[in-house]
């Protein structure tokens, strides 16, 4: 079975079902470099780099805190990025919509308003910090919440935010791509204070995969989706998969899988994956944009 680990940012498989994982392992190796190792908090920081692009090209990343009122002193994080316009930004949804693995039933969802959007220079120090007003995400709906595929939320920020540029984004029909750029946050052992830059490549996610969880989490249309070689820890999800030759975003990081045998993460048995812009997502950001939030969207705490 494979069990998703959200505050890693990724999924791991254990010792339940090996006949699936087994068929994951054939199904997912590539002749990835040697470089594109998934970290798990560990001390190799120089696999990561922090240049002064991160304070021109990816001024936009920024890191999401937020707080939940019955434990206030516990921040849950990820990764966010201003898309479309200087007042919204794109994450990974299951950082509001968490779930209790007792019971596999919900926990409460957080609400955007719970939390905070922070901006850095090119030092790695803080420069400004926001709160939103609402956050939309198909995981509003409950048909298919825990479900990878729509495994994204588009914030409304409560007011513009000062940045060079915002990216360009484009819809790729296809992915072979000789650089990927993942520019995301890092917990563990790493400086968590500021993004930092990964790269690797990107190729479709294998369409034979089938991920099933004891606790719902799923992928139900891989044709949504992206594997992607370049490093990634806690705090990575939401993150911007970036083409170097398009000069535009493509993806928003997810997670990763790996195989039940595989003792450490490594290019061969396991990959990030991420979610592949399209057409009904751009839509999801345009109504943010002209903030016209579709109601049935809306991340609601309950």
């Amino acid at each position: 079975m494979l069990l998703r680990r959200s505050s890693k940012s990724g999924i791991d498989c254990r010792h339940s079902r090996s006949a699936l994982c087994s068929f994951l392992v054939a199904a997912i190796a590539w002749s990835a470099p040697s470089a594109a190792v998934l970290l798990a908090g560990g001390s190799q920081s120089g696999r990561f780099n922090w240049s002064n692009e991160l304070a021109t090209r990816f001024d936009t990343v920024g890191e999401i805190q937020c707080h939940d009122p019955a434990n206030p002193s516990v921040a849950k994080t990820a990764t966010g990025w201003i898309v479309g316009s200087t007042d919204t930004v794109v994450t990974a949804a299951h950082l509001f919509f968490q779930r209790s693995r007792a019971g596999a039933r919900d926990k409460t969802t957080l609400s955007p308003t719970q939390c905070t959007f922070r901006l850095y220079d090119g030092q790695g120090a803080l420069r400004d910090v926001i709160g939103f007003r609402y956050g939309l995400s198909e995981w509003a709906d409950i048909r298919r919440r825990y479900d990878s595929s729509y495994d994204v939320a588009v914030l409304k920020l409560d007011r513009r935010a000062a940045v060079r540029s915002v990216p360009a984004v484009k819809i790729l029909s296809h992915l072979s791509t000789p650089t990927v750029k993942l520019a995301a946050f890092h917990g563990g052992s790493l400086r968590s204070s500021h993004p930092w830059l990964t790269s690797g490549q990107t190729k479709l996610f294998p369409s034979n995969v089938v991920v099933d969880h004891f606790d719902d989490m799923r992928i139900s249309d891989t044709r949504r989706m992206l594997a992607a070689s370049a490093d990634s820890t806690p705090g990575s999800s939401g993150g911007m998969y970036f083409d170097p030759a398009r000069n535009a975003a493509i993806g928003i990081h997810v997670g990763s899988l790996c195989a039940e045998s595989q003792a450490g993460y490594d290019g061969a048995n396991c990959f990030n994956y991420g979610l592949r812009f399209d057409a009904k997502l751009l839509g999801m950001i345009d109504s943010v944009v002209s903030d016209r939030p579709l109601l049935a969207q809306l991340i609601r705490t309950r």
